[in-house]
């Protein structure tokens, strides 16, 4: 059997996870994102159970709801970490058709991030081959023997929330990347920072917080400092980790393993966007300090 334990696996979906250590990764995009998978399986799965019901299939047709709901959550457990999007074989580029499939042995291959655990050095395709649609996987620079074979999981991969919430694990921290991204409040407003810019509705929410007016030259030395001030503040908080988690003995003996992986999930994700956000906000106090001696 090649398929991952489904406790483990169940556990490192956030879908799965306990109130408690959803609400404990501080991401609201991700608790958002998890009352979507939720409901789009809460609409699939009664159907799903209604057809197996009716049909002819010995093997499952005589197991109960609660059974067949169990057997069809780990079906798509699989389906959602395993699983890669290419575009269709038969179309056109104009058509941006795209197939999200499983495939043996494929599926093994890890995401690269960079330096941590390797870059990715292979790509892979859809392709039409003798009349038959195929994946390729094909090298992009030399792979020497027992080297390992990464790929670029895609954009979905590169915030951390989104890895998590699709793969079930929590990317390498690269500094410098700038597809990396976190959240952040700054007075009220939420928004995803990263990379060198500073999204307008939080320059906006800082101005108006200072009583300052916004000209033409909206990010001032004093609305950068407040931003990074608030993003150095959340990035302080996302990493403590607090002593009810499962990082003491006490937890640790009362806990499952599964609530054990989850909550170190959730303390690398929590971990992961602390590190985008000090990176990002002392950026902001590099510009604001170059900003002031442009003045004088």
């Amino acid at each position: 059997n090649m398929l991952p334990d489904p406790n483990l696996l169940r556990a490192s979906i956030p879908m799965h996870w306990s109130e408690d250590t959803l609400s404990s990764t501080k991401s609201v995009s991700l608790q958002i994102s998890v009352d979507n998978v939720y409901f789009t399986r809460a609409m699939a799965i009664p159907d799903l159970i209604s057809s197996v019901k009716k049909s002819d299939i010995d093997t499952v047709g005589h197991l109960k709801d609660e059974q067949l709901e169990q057997m069809f959550q780990d079906a798509f457990d699989v389906v959602q970490t395993r699983c890669c999007a290419v575009d269709h074989p038969t179309a056109t580029a104009a058509d941006n058709k795209k197939v999200r499939l499983v495939a043996p042995v494929f599926d093994f291959l890890n995401h690269g991030t960079g330096r941590l655990n390797g870059s990715p050095n292979a790509m892979y395709e859809s392709r039409v081959i003798d009349g038959e649609p195929m994946l390729v996987v094909t090298a992009t620079n030399d792979i020497n023997i027992n080297e390992e074979v990464f790929i670029d999981y895609g954009e979905s991969a590169h915030t951390a929330w989104k890895c998590l919430g699709s793969y079930g694990f929590v990317p390498h921290y690269e500094s410098g990347d700038e597809r990396s991204t976190a959240e952040l409040y700054v007075d009220g407003v939420r928004s995803e920072v990263g990379g060198d810019s500073v999204p307008f509705e939080l320059i906006e929410a800082a101005s108006n917080a200072l009583d300052i007016e916004m000209d033409e030259n909206y990010l001032t030395p004093a609305v950068a400092l407040r931003i990074a001030e608030k993003a150095f503040d959340f990035a302080d908080e996302l990493y403590t980790i607090d002593e009810s988690e499962p990082s003491s003995t006490v937890t640790a003996v009362t806990e499952s393993e599964e609530d054990i992986y989850s909550s170190s999930l959730a303390i690398s994700l929590r971990q992961h966007q602390s590190k985008i956000l000090r990176e990002w906000a002392f950026g902001l106090k590099q510009f604001a300090a170059a900003q002031c001696t442009d003045q004088y």
